[in-house]
């Protein structure tokens, strides 16, 4: 199955991934229709939610209620949207390590898309977290340079701001988190990962140990205008984020795809809706 074409991935002296560029190109779209087909429901609600109530939380479900959400949106925020799904899809394709997704597109009251962390990652083999953060916008308004520096200012805020007064203070991000994981997750599991999620945030907050771990992620619509094989604005910006030592560790995805439309009408035709 073929999701993208992997433009470019260069790794550091450990043959580690540090940055990659993906293009989804619509002969990719039949592919990608099929992974959502395989992967929306737990995307939006978790695996747990699905077991205990199969009936309650569908496939067909999924794309109605991310199709009505998507409809309350101007462009700008359907392309957020888009943006987020596209990379809880393809994104764990193209981590270099066992990654499981640890987080879920619908908020809990509620199935609105939800606010806090994007997308979080276990990293199966290391037990530790990964944070992601994903920005997404039109080429030509949101280049993927400034794409990546917004997802950077937003985690490292997390980061810098746990202990902080209570109306800046980001540790609600944790809560969130944690009560994410207990939702999506069966009891021996759930208990692991918000211990886990404790333990990050506390070492985090006092800079202990390598907690730290980004994955910034940047997903570009529309045409373009420049190379987008050529990397020299990434490599400027990872030489930038090294500098600030923000991180212990970070990744850099960029997606780019010419159209998001026809994934909006796809989740509306399978979600029963007029489109």
């Amino acid at each position: 199955m073929s999701l993208s074409d992997d433009v470019l991935c260069v790794k550091d002296e450990h043959d580690h991934v540090k940055y990659r560029i993906l293009k989804v190109d619509d002969h990719h779209f039949e592919d990608l229709k099929e992974m959502i087909k395989n992967q929306l429901a737990e995307v939006c609600y978790g695996a747990e939610p699905i077991a205990i109530e199969p009936d309650e939380y569908t496939y067909h479900a999924a794309c109605r209620q991310m199709y009505e959400n998507l409809m309350r949106y101007s462009d700008k925020g359907r392309y957020g949207v888009i943006g987020e799904l596209l990379m809880h899809i393809l994104a764990p394709k193209y981590l270099d390590f066992s990654a499981e997704s640890i987080s879920r597109i619908f908020a809990l009251q509620n199935q609105n898309i939800k606010q806090g962390f994007d997308l979080n990652f276990y990293d199966k083999g290391c037990k530790k977290i990964w944070y992601g953060e994903v920005k997404s916008g039109l080429a030509g308004k949101n280049n993927r340079r400034e794409l990546i520096n917004k997802a950077h200012k937003g985690l490292k805020n997390y980061f810098d701001n746990i202990m902080s007064k209570k109306e800046i203070s980001t540790r609600h991000r944790w809560e969130a988190a944690k009560a994410e994981a207990a939702v999506m997750f069966a009891s021996e599991k759930k208990i692991e990962l918000t211990k886990l999620l404790s333990s990050s945030r506390n070492m985090i907050s006092q800079r202990k140990g390598s907690n730290r771990n980004a994955i910034l992620m940047a997903v570009n619509f529309g045409d373009f205008a420049y190379d987008i094989t050529d990397a020299k604005d990434i490599i400027r910006k990872i030489d930038g984020i090294k500098k600030t030592e923000c991180f212990d560790d970070f990744i850099i995805i960029c997606i780019h795809r010419k159209m998001f439309d026809d994934i909006i009408d796809f989740l509306g035709i399978e979600g029963g809706l007029d489109v």
